[in-house]
């Protein structure tokens, strides 16, 4: 317990020691400080000098440190944002969506282009081999679907001199292909 005490009382020493040594250099510098620029210099490289005023190795080797890790810091940043916009531009990628219309409109306008009224025999059997072909290939069936003709389904009830009506397109929800349509004799009035 007595060694506690001698070793506060050595603690508090020091720190009178250094608080009356700060404050006497506080008083010279003051003292200086009325007199002109050239005494203040003079004074400094004075002290300097005497060993009294220096720079400690320490602070010499530590001042570049925090600016090494600012910099650090800052270049971590601007990797992880641009990783961020890269990340982001790969996961949305092309947008596939305005792809797969102009795909599916590519495809169906083959289909629509026979669609209306007043359509004579040769069209109904143009249309109608086209779809033959369509659902006959397992790779184009795989793709785009299977084409369902409702009404005239077949060449034999196609009749020259007669007019037809292609109606009722529909489309696959999912995919937008056209998968069916109706074909029916026009009445004649």
């Amino acid at each position: 317990m007595n060694e506690d005490n001698n070793h506060d009382f050595s603690r508090e020493n020091q720190m009178l020691y250094k608080e009356l040594k700060d404050q006497q250099e506080r008083q010279d510098i003051a003292q200086r400080m009325s007199g002109n620029v050239d005494d203040i210099s003079s004074y400094y490289n004075e002290r300097k000098s005497l060993g009294k005023i220096s720079i400690s190795n320490e602070t010499k080797k530590t001042a570049p440190k925090w600016v090494i890790v600012l910099v650090t810091l800052v270049v971590a940043a601007i990797v992880v944002v641009a990783g961020l916009v890269v990340y982001r531009n790969i996961s949305n990628g092309v947008d596939t969506s305005k792809i797969d219309i102009v795909k599916a409109n590519a495809y169906n306008s083959k289909f629509l282009a026979y669609e209306g009224r007043d359509k004579n025999a040769s069209e109904v059997r143009a249309l109608l081999n086209h779809v033959k072909l369509q659902n006959g290939d397992e790779a184009k069936k795989a793709v785009y679907g299977e084409i369902e003709v409702r009404g005239i389904s077949t060449l034999e009830e196609i009749r020259d001199g007669r007019s037809y009506v292609i109606c009722d397109f529909t489309k696959d929800l999912l995919s937008g292909y056209i998968n069916g349509f109706t074909i029916k004799e026009q009445a004649n009035f």
